[in-house]
Order: C-alpha cells, then structure tokens, then sequence
C-alpha cells in the first residue's frame, strides 16, 4: 500500500489491455472515496481524467484529509474492465 501526506497530489492511473495490447475503451471513468466516505466521480468525457496514451488515462487527486482512500477505474462500452486500488494518507503532527 502506498503512502502520502496531506497536500500530496496522488495520481490514480487507469490502463486497459486487450491480448497484452494497450486499447482505449468505449467510456473511462475513475472514482475515489475520502476516509469520510465522500465519493467523487470522474470522466475522461467530461475532462477530468486525462489520456496520456492509447489505454492509459489518469486523475490527478488532491489529498485534503488523513486516512484510507479508495480508487476505482471503470472503462465501459468496447474493452470493459474495472480496477480497485487504494492508499493511505499519514497524519501530520503539525
């Protein structure tokens, strides 16, 4: 499991592969959830997920509150799949 600190910018990458080759899916979205449990949810459509090459796309999050964060990445349409990750955020002594 990673680890960060408040103020980090942590990026959340999402990748898709069909028979060991990179592939852009239908639709990519990515999700993550604060150790409140607020959930944001993020497109490549809308413009908050960005593409850095074909079937690799990520969110750049940041980190406002110690704890467990979650990440989710979904693609939808041709080349469905989905991964889960997640990481912890430290708590400052200052």
């Amino acid at each position: 499991m990673r680890n960060f600190d408040v103020g980090d910018v942590v990026r959340v990458y999402a990748r898709f592969r069909s028979g060991g080759s990179f592939v852009d899916p239908g639709s990519v979205g990515i999700k993550y959830q604060d150790p409140s449990g607020n959930e944001t949810s993020l497109t490549y459509a809308g413009g908050t997920v960005s593409k850095s090459s074909t079937g690799v796309y990520y969110a750049d999050i940041t980190i406002d509150e110690a704890g467990q964060w979650y990440a989710r990445a979904n693609a939808t349409g041709a080349y469905q799949g989905s991964s889960e990750d997640g990481f912890y955020v430290r708590t400052s002594q200052f």
